[in-house]
């Protein structure tokens, strides 16, 4: 296989010692940050389930939280963190 990939790597820039099984990861982690469900990236993985993908990425799926906040920015803007506050709330 290195003999394959070593010159295809360096031909499109790769960096010297970055394993495939690497881009396997950087992969799975764009389709999790472009927000595909689990399904999704289990069968685009090849992976037999979607619990092996969970139990491998489970810490990349962006949390509730995460997604509380997000919606918050899309409907106020990231610069609202002071926004519906008193000035006696803010003063506190």
């Amino acid at each position: 296989m290195r003999s394959y990939w070593n010159p295809a790597a360096r031909a499109v820039d790769i960096p010297v010692g970055t394993a495939l099984h690497a881009l396997r990861h950087y992969f799975a982690s764009v389709l999790i940050a472009s927000g595909l469900s689990v399904k999704v990236v289990s069968d685009l993985l090849g992976h037999k389930n979607a619990a092996e993908t969970l139990n491998t990425y489970a810490h990349l799926w962006p949390t509730d939280d995460d997604r509380a906040r997000d919606a918050l920015d899309d409907v106020l803007g990231d610069d609202q963190t002071d926004a519906g506050r008193t000035d006696e709330a803010s003063n506190e």
